[in-house]
């Protein structure tokens, strides 16, 4: 099996890996944290842009276990809301 530190290297070289990388495997290996603020919230409790509650563990952040959105997918366009792209400051976000 590969270390933590492995396996990351091998799937940023699109080679076989044990296991898709955390995001906290991906910023040991190259310190670059990549699109954290946007795609998550930062905090437990909150929501995501889409509308989706996160939970923070020492793994990572991941979406609430047994959130259901919606149950019947051909309703999805009642339920999901796209966030307004054009009031997110990503220069503000990049630095």
């Amino acid at each position: 099996m590969l270390s933590r530190r492995e396996n990351t290297l091998a799937t940023f070289h699109f080679e076989k890996a044990d296991y898709v990388p955390s995001t906290s495997d991906a910023i040991l290996v190259s310190g670059i944290v990549a699109n954290t603020c946007v795609e998550q919230p930062m905090e437990p409790g909150k929501k995501d842009m889409f509308g989706v509650p996160w939970r923070i563990t020492p793994e990572g952040a991941i979406p609430q276990p047994g959130f259901v959105m919606f149950s019947d997918v051909a309703e999805w366009e009642k339920h999901v809301c796209f966030p307004d792209l054009d009031a997110i400051d990503f220069a503000a976000l990049a630095a």
